[in-house]
């Protein structure tokens, strides 16, 4: 009896995959900006803030993929928006240190 090996083909990654990249460079991004401040030219910190950048445009990817398998928008929405308003003090909190570049929109 003879056995074959399948080799999967790559079909893409999953949604975990995608967001478990994002975190990982988010966290990258943060901890640059936070040990070294300001933006120097040492090429492999721009690599890391590079690397950093792709972060929210893969979290964009994900918030519109939900949105187009959704069942019931108002619902989706919320769930996007709870933790956003939920985090929303904080952010107040952080514009009041003097020196920060927070920016806040109301």
């Amino acid at each position: 009896m003879e056995q074959t090996v399948s080799k999967k083909e790559f079909k893409g990654f999953s949604g975990n995959e995608l967001k478990v990249f994002a975190i990982i460079a988010m966290l990258m991004d943060h901890l640059a900006s936070t040990i070294w401040p300001g933006y120097h030219k040492d090429w492999w910190l721009l690599a890391i803030h590079l690397f950093g950048r792709l972060a929210a445009p893969t979290m964009w990817f994900m918030i519109a993929e939900g949105y187009q398998y959704t069942r019931n928008f108002k619902k989706y929405l919320a769930r996007l928006s709870v933790p956003g308003l939920g985090a929303e003090p904080d952010q107040c909190n952080l514009a009041a240190f003097p020196g920060s570049s927070r920016t806040l929109y109301f």
